[in-house]
């Protein structure tokens, strides 16, 4: 984030491509504004690479959504913790951050095979989402005792929250048959062939 801000400072650098390759998932949203402006200015005609930017995205809506767990999700459920809205919402929001993670570091489907490779982001994300989901699961078929619920509904915070501190690298991807994982190509006008690398 650092380095992008300072980059995107520099008038001199007008007409350069810039990759991302990296980011802490709590800073991809403050990332995605600072290369948003500096991609509108005129002033500096530059192009950012489709792939990394839909990473990048990917990446912040999983920042910003855990912040709505945190937030507003968990807050309801220690209020109530077998609150249906709540125990619904920590599902949808679960579901959504692996979703998102897969499009981040996830192979691309192959015909016929059930089984997805995960990367190392995908993976952390389903193993950070389980709590939840496990959660939400047991407040639907009412099934545990009072105790487990206050037990575990303190729990899902940090099991959520420790996605924030990883650092993902972009792009990370699985190649099948000169695939990639994204189903968006490069856009590359032609300009400028120094490559600036943002993180």
């Amino acid at each position: 984030l650092e380095h992008a801000v300072l980059l995107t400072n520099n008038l001199d650098l007008a007409g350069r491509t810039f990759v991302v390759e990296k980011v802490q998932v709590r800073q991809a949203p403050a990332l995605l504004e600072v290369i948003q402006r500096a991609f509108c200015d005129p002033k500096r005609k530059w192009v950012v690479r489709i792939p990394s930017t839909l990473k990048l995205r990917h990446i912040a809506r999983i920042s910003n959504e855990i912040e709505v767990v945190v937030a507003v999700v968990i807050p309801q459920l220690l209020r109530d913790n077998v609150d249906p809205t709540g125990a619904r919402l920590l599902r949808r929001y679960a579901w959504s951050i692996c979703h998102a993670a897969r499009k981040v570091d996830g192979a691309p489907r192959i015909p016929g095979v059930s089984v997805s490779v995960r990367g190392p982001f995908w993976s952390l994300a389903a193993d950070a989402a389980k709590p939840l989901l496990r959660y939400s699961t047991y407040v639907f078929s009412a099934n545990r005792s009072k105790a487990w619920y206050e037990a575990n509904v303190t729990k899902l915070a940090p099991a959520i929250t420790v996605l924030l501190d990883y650092v993902v690298n972009i792009p990370y991807s699985f190649t099948v048959d000169g695939a990639d994982d994204d189903d968006d190509s490069d856009d590359d006008d032609g300009g400028d062939d120094d490559d600036e690398h943002l993180e």
